[in-house]
């Protein structure tokens, strides 16, 4: 459990870090920061299903934290399901995954935004 939280704390860093170096003003990087992870969290299934999703939206629970944090912690906690609870559940709520995949993905998930951060800081130390 401790280690799927600290894959999400450690992405939601390497978010900040893009969004911080996407701006030159931190009052700017600030404004927009809602606008971006807001999305993240309510198209990560927490809220809603995924299934019941527009067709056009339903791109922005791949690159949803939440959305492997959560399954990730659901297969973790029904590991050593006694009462067939979790098949049923997984179903229900479209997470298909498993735990290992979950965990992979939030690694890459993590490298992925911190490549991305780190282009636009070199784009912004080029500049100057």
């Amino acid at each position: 459990m401790y280690v799927i939280l600290g894959l999400l704390c450690v992405v939601a860093q390497s978010i900040g870090y893009m969004l911080s170096a996407m701006f030159e003003s931190e009052m700017n990087a600030m404004a927009i920061a809602p606008l971006f992870v807001m999305p993240m969290i309510l198209f990560g299934g927490l809220m809603s299903n995924n299934e019941a999703q527009f067709e056009w939206l339903s791109w922005i629970q791949y690159v949803s934290p939440m959305k492997y944090t959560a399954e990730a912690i659901l297969y973790n906690e029904f590991m050593y399901d006694e009462y067939g609870v979790l098949e049923p559940l997984t179903k229900s709520i479209d997470y298909n995954l498993g735990l290992l995949p979950c965990m992979l993905i939030m690694v890459a998930l993590f490298f992925g935004f911190r490549s991305i951060a780190f282009m636009f800081f070199w784009r912004l130390s080029t500049k100057a």
